[in-house]
């Protein structure tokens, strides 16, 4: 018996076509066998919803890939251009090696995602604050 298909809650209609993204080979060599995953590369004109794609992609990649936590933070800059790789250079610049680590690296990639959604805390922080103090 085939099921009707239920029309979803929230009609959406995505803001990029993922098929038109630029794309980058990730590859690395697993006991002597050269793997390789093509990953869509970040641009600002895809807005965030892409950045969201792109880091989803990005992070199943390294994990088929093997990728260590130093192939992390050393490889995601190549999903990304020219303009967020520099933003992404700056903002993790002042963080040393030993405290490069896997949590570490997730926090910066949420970290870098508000960034381009425009969430720099401050308005949940004031949300926050006015509540408790009405």
């Amino acid at each position: 018996m085939v099921k009707p298909q239920k029309k979803p809650c929230i009609e959406y209609e995505r803001k990029f076509e993922v098929s038109e993204l630029e794309t980058v080979k990730l590859e690395r060599e697993v006991n002597g066998v050269n793997r390789r995953r093509v990953v869509p590369i970040f641009t600002a004109s895809i807005g965030v919803e892409g950045l969201f794609h792109v880091v989803e992609k990005f992070k199943k990649a390294a994990e088929k890939l093997g990728f260590l936590v130093s192939d992390l933070w050393n490889e995601f800059d190549e999903v990304l251009d020219s303009v967020a790789e520099k933003k992404w250079e700056q903002q993790i610049r002042g963080i040393r090696r030993n405290d490069r680590t896997q949590a570490r690296f997730e926090q910066e990639v949420t970290n870098f995602v508000a960034h381009y959604a425009g969430d720099t805390g401050e308005s949940r922080c004031n949300t926050t604050t006015k509540a408790i103090t009405n």
